[in-house]
């Protein structure tokens, strides 16, 4: 389903507004994240896995950023000094969440770029048995240079000390 689709705008839209606004406001992030899993799942419900695998990855990092000693203890999770030096632990999960979100993005944004270039470099060099023949091609998920850029961001927020980190799992998914 893609946001110009008759399926989009004359159904799904209207259906996730409708139940949106009859929803009580403290369910309504939860509503809007499950029916975004379901809008991204459209195509391929094993995008699904995918994204929610990468935001538990970006959620936990934002937490270990934003507070190495206990990311999961309760209590206010306060804005990191700006310029202060950060923790090993802390420099850490952001190379982490840096490195997994950059990794999705280049598998699935260059690999059959990466495979086709391959096979026609060894059909240059006359070495076409050589070649890759894979059985699948990489579809690209939807919005993922979008998604990835966002948790990104996030991440390096934290870790400045530009913004706080988000206690809540589903209010952090509906971020993203």
């Amino acid at each position: 389903m893609v946001f110009s689709s008759h399926l989009f705008l004359f159904y799904f839209l209207p259906a996730v507004l409708l139940f949106y606004y009859l929803i009580p406001q403290r369910g309504r992030n939860l509503f809007l994240t499950l029916a975004s899993y379901v809008f991204y799942g459209w195509a391929n419900p094993l995008f699904v896995l995918l994204l929610f695998a990468s935001t538990v990855i970006d959620y936990v990092c934002g937490l270990i950023i934003a507070r190495p000693a206990s990311p999961f203890s309760r209590g206010s999770l306060e804005l990191l000094p700006a310029g202060a030096p950060r923790t090993r632990v802390q420099r850490i999960a952001l190379i982490v969440t840096l490195c997994s979100n950059l990794m999705l993005l280049g598998f699935f944004k260059y690999f059959n770029f990466g495979v086709s270039s391959y096979n026609a470099l060894v059909a240059a060099m006359g070495c076409a048995n050589l070649g890759l023949d894979l059985a699948f091609k990489v579809t690209l998920p939807l919005g993922i240079s979008f998604y990835t850029f966002q948790s990104m961001s996030y991440a390096i927020d934290v870790y400045r000390g530009q913004a706080r980190a988000i206690r809540n799992f589903v209010d952090y998914a509906c971020f993203v």
